[in-house]
């Protein structure tokens, strides 16, 4: 996705289906500055690495290897943002409903420690940018919830599901610190090793000490249990810009 075609972009967006639901409020947000968002849904943006879902292989570097290729090419980009789903990557849960996603590492076959080939992969994206000089913003992935948005308005409910109100649309934060622990710690285990890389944490804009909220000031902020509605882009994004254009 690009704003203008005829620009050459300043800012890219780098990732799976979780950079692409930043993209609508970080255009609208970053005016003036040509933003393009390049990757594919279930792909970390990573060099060497790979997903599998039940439907099968994603061949991820057949989309991240160029997008990179592009943000090395091109001097017009100055910052790149990568952001993705994370927790799911290292812990092997699709959501928190079930599913599986696995990661393959493109230079070890063998290797099947997910921890390890998202830490190598992690480790020589950074690198890459860090030698061409980018200014690389990486974006620690927004809460997981642990049910639908659905319930929280006065829709019939599944078999099952409770209804919530508008006043408790919202999951305990040990929930998502239970799914996410073993990916943060990751990240900013790799992150020691490069001072220069940005962190925007999306989770501390949708958490307090005690609830993860799905919904602030009666605007719902996500679409389904893993993505950010519309309103919720725009709302994660007017934290993220001042890390763009501060």
């Amino acid at each position: 996705l690009i704003d203008n075609a005829n620009k050459t972009p300043e800012i890219l967006l780098v990732g799976d289906s979780n950079a692409n639901h930043l993209y609508p409020g970080l255009n609208a947000a970053t005016k003036g500055k040509n933003l393009l968002n390049l990757g594919r849904g279930g792909c970390p943006p990573f060099l060497g690495v790979s997903t599998r879902l039940a439907e099968g292989e994603l061949n991820c570097q057949e989309v991240m290897k160029p997008a990179f290729d592009f943000a090395i090419a091109n001097e017009s980009v100055k910052t790149v943002i990568l952001s993705m789903m994370g927790a799911g990557y290292v812990n092997g849960k699709r959501s928190l409903d079930g599913g599986y996603i696995e990661l393959s590492s493109a230079h070890d076959f063998n290797q099947r420690n997910a921890a390890v080939i998202f830490e190598q992969g992690m480790r020589e994206t950074l690198q890459l940018l860090d030698r061409a000089n980018k200014r690389v913003i990486f974006v620690l992935s927004t809460p997981r919830l642990d049910f639908s948005p659905d319930t929280c308005f006065g829709r019939p409910l599944r078999i099952g599901s409770r209804k919530r109100d508008m006043d408790s649309c919202n999951f305990a934060r040990s929930t998502f610190a239970q799914d996410s622990q073993d990916y943060r710690d990751l990240v900013f285990k790799v992150l020691k090793d490069f001072p220069s890389v940005q962190t925007f944490d999306a989770a501390a804009q949708l958490c307090d000490d005690k609830w993860c909220w799905a919904m602030k000031d009666g605007k719902m902020l996500y679409r389904d249990n893993v993505h950010l509605s519309l309103e919720g882009s725009r709302y994660i994004a007017k934290e993220l810009v001042k890390l763009i254009t501060p």
